[in-house]
């Protein structure tokens, strides 16, 4: 198992160096979720928007809590792209072994639209009594200048999905 674990490592730091992706590993099933924390910190989001965000307690459990709608359209759709409530883009590949469902691979860090980015941005800072432009330059900040495709990334998260499963 040391073997498989080091070589997901490897690869999400190729992913990431060699073709800028932002990779989490999310919603582990338990099947797996014992050995998640061995590739830690690929077990969240590192942007610097999403780690200030997950400062607030409050902020943290509701990102945990919105992974089930996400657990829910895996069971119809195996890769799509979304935006969770705090307004980043991400596309979203299920994990699965013989129809269990073990978790999601998120490559996240987009924004497909700043209107309703900057509108999720600004309910969550009256909600929470943070700082809105704060999250806005955070939000800037970490967000990708170029967006691939689900096409463009099939053939790249594919063999991590596969490495998952294994």
């Amino acid at each position: 198992m040391s073997d498989t674990i080091n070589k997901i490592k490897s690869y999400i730091k190729y992913l990431e160096t060699a073709h800028n992706l932002n990779i989490s590993l999310c919603d582990a099933h338990e099947a797996i979720f014992f050995q998640l924390h061995k590739i830690a910190p690929y077990n969240s989001h590192r942007s610097p928007y999403c780690m200030h965000l997950k400062k607030f307690n409050k902020i943290q459990k509701e990102c945990v809590l919105k992974q089930a709608k996400v657990r829910n359209k895996c069971s119809q759709v195996k890769e799509f792209f979304g935006v969770c409530y705090g307004g980043i883009g991400e596309y979203i590949f299920c994990v699965e072994h013989d129809g269990t469902y073990l978790g999601f691979i998120s490559v996240s860090g987009y924004c497909p639209d700043k209107d309703v980015a900057y509108s999720k941005i600004s309910e969550m800072s009256e909600k929470y009594n943070i700082d809105k432009d704060k999250l806005i330059d955070l939000f800037n900040a970490s967000i990708k200048k170029k967006m691939p495709t689900l096409e463009q990334l099939k053939p790249l998260i594919t063999p991590l999905c596969a490495m998952v499963e294994l």
